[in-house]
């Protein structure tokens, strides 16, 4: 009992210091405050940073064989093995080949994939759209990739004049506020973005999602973080099989 009451007293005297110099405005007290308060910030960042920003770089290969865009097929928590609860880079890879420009002539929305996610960070219904036309006009030869932002609005990239009757090799790459698009290995279209795209990994995503697209897909491949050069032409010289 005599040592617990040694104690307590030592940390009552000191904890009087500690009031008496801040008080006074002692220089040497504040600048330790100001120090602690420094290294408290830095580990809050460092701590975001890992949760948040820095993942295991993750491939999640989602098919093999290809895939009719009229009868589509739907995945459950696709993208739950990059555990990436919020993304800044991302890319999404796949072979298409487009039989004509619109699905039996129908006039609904052409969905090649389709990635809709769970409330994330305050932004309600994020979503990833590709979609050949637009979600109005299914005449246009194009491809238009849309999805929500940081902003919770709504952002997209267009590439015309797509080839038809033929495998195309489509890379889309996510870095922060830039998306890039490639055909081929060649890259056709980039845009900056102003906020950066909202992608999860709590979601369900769906090739040929209700119209669906006239064509077939393969080789759906997920990557949670931006491909470089090197690795883009990895995929595209796998080729389609």
């Amino acid at each position: 009992m005599g040592k617990l009451k040694k104690i307590s007293d030592t940390l009552a005297k000191t904890s009087h210091k500690i009031r008496a110099l801040v008080k006074r405005k002692d220089p040497t007290i504040m600048y330790a405050i100001f120090g602690i308060m420094i290294i408290a910030c830095i580990d809050i960042f460092i701590y975001l940073y890992f949760k948040y920003i820095w993942t295991e770089n993750v491939i999640i290969k989602l098919q093999d064989e290809p895939v009719d865009g009229r009868k589509g097929i739907k995945y459950i928590d696709a993208l739950k093995l990059s555990n990436t609860s919020r993304t800044y880079s991302c890319s999404f890879c796949f072979w298409l080949n487009l039989r004509s420009m619109s699905n039996m002539q129908e006039t609904n929305t052409n969905y090649i994939l389709s990635y809709e996610m769970t409330k994330t960070s305050g932004i309600s219904q994020p979503y990833f759209n590709v979609i050949y036309g637009d979600e109005n006009d299914t005449t246009k030869n194009q491809i238009t990739v849309s999805f929500k932002n940081m902003n919770n609005t709504s952002e997209h990239i267009v590439v015309k004049d797509i080839q038809l009757q033929k495998w195309l090799c489509i890379q889309i790459v996510m870095r922060d506020v830039l998306v890039d698009f490639y055909i081929n290995g060649e890259l056709v279209q980039s845009k900056t973005l102003n906020y950066v795209p909202i992608l999860s990994d709590k979601g369900d995503l769906t090739i040929g999602k209700d119209n669906g697209f006239n064509g077939t897909m393969t080789n759906l491949t997920y990557y949670n973080y931006a491909l470089n050069e090197f690795d883009l032409n990895k995929y595209y010289n796998n080729g389609p099989y």
